[in-house]
């Protein structure tokens, strides 16, 4: 993977060299398109990241999350879940790899 051994968090394994940096840019479609997207991570540290979003009702609230997506490849889903009149509804995407994920779990998916 062209990662020195002493840098590489799997070193016997040429497909993950390090831990993904965040995934970037999350949007949310409209009130009528309950599309969720994000871009790959900028370095990701293996040929393939996995991702879990999680949803939660408070921006604190992402220990009581609800994982909407586990261990997946995609950079895209939809959540059909309509908030409170009101409320928002707070959403995190990690991004994980053999070495581990970019967020601290607060959160564990399923």
């Amino acid at each position: 993977d062209g990662t020195d051994n002493g840098e590489d968090c799997a070193a016997s394994d040429p497909s993950i060299w390090a831990l993904p940096t965040p995934a970037r840019e999350l949007t949310l479609g409209t009130a009528s398109d309950d599309a969720i997207s994000w871009l790959a991570p900028a370095s990701p540290g293996a040929v393939t990241v996995q991702y879990d979003l999680l949803a939660a009702d408070a921006a604190d609230g992402f220990g009581d999350a609800v994982c909407l997506e586990t261990d997946v490849t995609m950079t895209a889903t939809t959540d059909a879940t309509l908030p409170a009149a009101g409320t928002v509804r707070y959403y995190l995407v990690r991004a994980e790899n053999g070495c581990g994920g970019s967020l601290r779990t607060v959160s564990e998916c399923p």
